[in-house]
């Protein structure tokens, strides 16, 4: 059986095929498998499948939690001050690297939700921001000395 031109065999096929690399969104995320060993975190994005589009991890945050953008302008005051956060957050050890070399956020969200019933440091008012850097000041100054 023939198929007649412009019939059922050239019709767009109506299912997306995964492929070797997968479409990227404009979800910028910071991805614990593959963010780097510095202070402050190197971002990526996110795929339409819900991974890492560097490594395929799935075990990430929303890079605006910290205020990060992959690219952009220069950073706002708010983004330094959570910047600032995040990295004495890291001083005082909530936020912690796994021995497979991941970060671990769990800590430092549960720090957030305790002291600003917030999620995310994004949602911190301007206010807040300040009394968080404060706290987290005072808990690196209060910490024993590690030899």
């Amino acid at each position: 059986m023939a198929i007649p031109f412009g019939g059922a065999a050239e019709q767009p096929s109506l299912f997306v095929e995964k492929t070797e690399f997968p479409v990227v969104t404009d979800i910028e995320i910071i991805c614990g498998d593959c963010c780097g060993d510095g202070t402050w975190p190197k971002a990526t994005r996110a795929t339409v499948f819900g991974t890492c589009s560097v490594c395929g991890g799935r075990s990430y945050v929303n890079a605006e939690s910290f205020g990060l953008k992959v690219l952009g302008s220069a950073p706002t005051m708010a983004q330094t001050e959570m910047k600032m956060i995040y990295d004495l957050a890291g001083l005082v050890g909530l936020v912690t690297f796994t021995e497979g070399g991941t970060r671990e956020f769990d800590r430092y969200i549960q720090w957030l939700r305790v002291n600003f019933e917030v999620d995310v440091s994004r949602e911190l008012t301007a206010e807040q921001r300040i009394q968080a850097i404060n706290l987290l000041r005072r808990r690196l100054m209060s910490a024993p000395e590690k030899d």
